[in-house]
Parts: structure tokens; sequence; C-alpha cells
């Protein structure tokens, strides 16, 4: 982890210009707060004078028309004040998600080591939240067939127009969920074994096989989700202690 003057001036630069956005989004803040505390003691200075008739009708029956105009203008500042507020407190609130987002993008940039670590990430979280997808829909349709078998003979299910038209879209979705397989297999130096093409699994020669063959492909998709979430899990830790010693060096502080 090795970082030449250029690449440390860039990053630098990015934080540093981060860091004063922040700060005069601290100082605005401040400003707003001492705003609506000013309304407020107004607010409560004006209301006091108020009486009956101004509150009623808001002056336009007899009383202080003006008074009770400017109690109600003043009421939407506080509003406008305080929905600024909430606005700059948001921001404030996420300025440390934001920093770690923008270091670890410009990070990647200059680090190959740590762009593969997030690289694997990502094609490892695909593969994750296909797994669940796909587990999900063979477990519907493990169902499916379990379900129609109450009604009717294999022979008659597995030639029956609507099931067939089914088993081609079940291997559609097998088959997209085999690309993102692949393209983590393809991509990563880090993969599941063995090496399984799911397509192949699906075998519908009889009822006894095809029971089979839900078996077999559930199994080896929780393989797959049981791998990709302990993998992330460690991943996870890992981007994290990289992150946090590459913002040491090169910004000289520690990444809260």
């Amino acid at each position: 982890m090795e970082y030449n003057k250029d690449q440390q001036e860039r990053i630098q630069t990015l934080i540093s210009t981060l860091n004063k956005k922040y700060n005069k989004i601290e100082i605005d803040k401040n400003t707003l707060a001492e705003k609506g505390k000013n309304l407020k003691n107004e607010l409560n200075s004006h209301s006091k004078k108020l009486g009956w008739k101004e509150k009623l009708f808001g002056g336009s029956l007899g009383g202080n028309k003006e008074l009770a105009e400017l109690v109600k203008h003043t009421e939407n500042e506080m509003q406008k004040v305080e929905s600024s507020l909430k606005k700059l407190s948001k921001e404030l609130k996420e300025k440390p998600d934001i920093i770690k987002k923008e270091f670890t993008n410009a990070l990647k940039e200059i680090d190959s080591d740590f762009k593969k670590l997030t690289d694997d990430r990502t094609l490892h979280y695909d593969l994750y939240k296909a797994s669940k997808k796909y587990e999900d829909l063979l477990k519907k349709a493990h169902q499916g067939v379990i379900d129609a078998l109450l009604f009717l003979s294999w022979e008659k299910l597995i030639n029956h127009p609507e099931a067939s038209e089914k088993l081609n879209g079940f291997k559609s979705e097998t088959l997209r969920y085999q690309k993102v397989v692949d393209k983590l297999r393809n991509n990563s130096s880090t993969q599941p074994k063995p090496a399984v093409t799911l397509v192949d699994l699906i075998k519908f020669d009889s009822q006894e096989i095809a029971m089979s063959s839900f078996k077999k492909l559930l199994s080896q998709t929780s393989k797959y989700k049981k791998y990709t979430d302990s993998f992330l899990s460690q991943s996870k830790k890992d981007i994290q202690e990289y992150r946090k010693k590459a913002y040491e060096e090169i910004i000289g502080q520690s990444l809260d």
C-alpha cells in the first residue's frame, strides 16, 4: 500500500473540499438555529399581546389586524427555518457515509488491490441476491408440482400445455441464474466449488427424477447462498480495514 505524491494530493484535496462543504453546512445550521431561537422569542412576545378577537378572527372583525398578521408571518418564518434545519441536519448526519463513499471511489482509481477487493465483493453480492431469488423460485416451482399432482397423474401433468410453458420459463430463469454464477467464476479468483451447470440438473423424465432434480438444484443453490454470505461477511471486514489504513496513510487522520 504505497501512493505517490500526486495520488495522495488528489485525495487530500477531495477530502479537504468535502470537509469545507460540511463545515459551511454546520455554520449555516448554527446561524439558522439562532434565527429560529430569536423568532420563537418574538412569537412568544407577540402572542402574549393577542386578544380573543385576533385569535378567533385574525383581527378582521375588530382588534389589531396588523399584530395578528405579524404573528402569522412569524409562524411561517419559523416553519421555514425548522424545515431548513431538518434538511441541514440530515446532510450533516450523512457526512461520514459520504466521505467514506467518495474516498472509496477515489481509492479504487489509484489502488488496484483495493479495487479488486471491492469488485470481488460486488460479484459475490450479485450472486447472493440471485441465489435468494432463485431459491424462492425453486421452492414455488417444487410446491406447484406437488399441488398439481393432487389432481393429475405425472404423465398428464408433464404433457399439459401450461406445464410445458412453465417448464420453459423455469429453464429460462435457471439459465439467467447460471449467467450470474458464470460471471463470478470468470472474473474472480475466489469462487464456489465444484463448478456445476444448473440447467443440466433439470430432469423431468419421471416424477421420482423430477423430485430428485428439485432437491439437487435447491442443494446447489443453498451452497452458493451460504458461500457468498460467508464471503460477504469477511470481505466487508477486509475492505473496512484496508480503507481505514489507506485513509490514515493518505489523510493522516482516523476514518470514523
